[in-house]
């Protein structure tokens, strides 16, 4: 079992409200990291902040982002244009279009971790 340390900048729509049970991340060219069930994920606000909230991965496949279906909006906690959107902003070299092979990380909250005051800045 492995801890992955992710981050969520839509702090209250997705983290505070536990509405976001899915994530994607680019399968980089050399397997670096890799995600199994079973395996943590210690959520943050942004990069330097401590990690306030704890998931397990509960389902973890690698798939072509095009795959996105309705269900996986609702996981997601947003609409198409604005996942495509955000997509585009954090992975300019795998632009949605081009259809790039992601992981697709299922995953359930865990009991929160107390929140220190530097989770909400910045």
């Amino acid at each position: 079992m492995r801890t992955h340390r992710i981050v969520f900048p839509r702090w209250i729509e997705d983290v505070e409200s536990k509405r976001r049970t899915l994530a994607h991340f680019p399968i980089l060219p050399v397997e670096v990291q890799v995600f199994e069930p079973g395996d943590r994920i210690l959520v943050a606000s942004h990069h330097d902040a401590a990690a306030v909230y704890e998931c397990e991965i509960r389902k973890a496949d690698k798939v072509h982002i095009s795959e996105l279906e309705e269900a996986d909006l609702v996981k997601l906690n947003t609409t198409r244009e604005t996942y495509v959107k955000r997509w585009d902003a954090l992975h300019p070299e795998l632009l949605f279009a081009s259809n790039p092979r992601v992981w697709r990380l299922e995953f359930t909250w865990e009991a929160s971790m107390p929140m220190p005051e530097e989770c909400l800045a910045g």
